[in-house]
């Protein structure tokens, strides 16, 4: 019976070690610092914030196989411009990762800045999807 439990425990470590390989296998790049992190590290422009300015952002982030920022495109509002560049340079990028291999490729999301004013305090939400979106050649 004990030799059964040794085995059965091996067997488990083995399909968690193997599952574990396989999902690092393939994953689309990514900010070292996390999502959040860099969401909390873009600032809400004050003259935006002051001339009551909102608005949503589109950025693609071109990051090669060491994982360094190679260019950046921001669409949307130019007045959120360098509040999204400079977050975006300020951090390690883990570059996406094809069969085990890190390769070069681009990263898309969305930046929504908008407050709301309510009894003088300020909310600013940053909203930011990982997702890639599918490409509309209609614009």
């Amino acid at each position: 019976m004990k030799r059964f439990f040794v085995i059965a425990a091996a067997i488990v470590v083995a399909v968690l070690c193997v599952t574990k390989t396989t999902y690092a296998q393939n994953e689309h790049a990514r900010p070292a610092v996390g999502w959040d992190s860099l969401k909390s590290m873009i600032v809400y422009p004050e003259i935006a914030r002051r001339a009551g300015v909102e608005g949503l952002s589109n950025v693609a982030v071109k990051i090669d196989a060491s994982g360094t920022v190679v260019d950046i495109i921001i669409s949307g509002y130019d007045i959120f411009d360098d509040a999204i560049e400079q977050a975006v340079k300020k951090i390690s990028w883990i570059p996406e990762m094809e069969n085990g291999k890190a390769v070069s490729t681009s990263v898309f999301f969305d930046v929504q800045f908008q407050y709301r004013n309510t009894k003088g305090t300020v909310r600013k939400t940053l909203v930011i999807e990982a997702e890639k979106p599918v490409v509309n050649n209609n614009k």
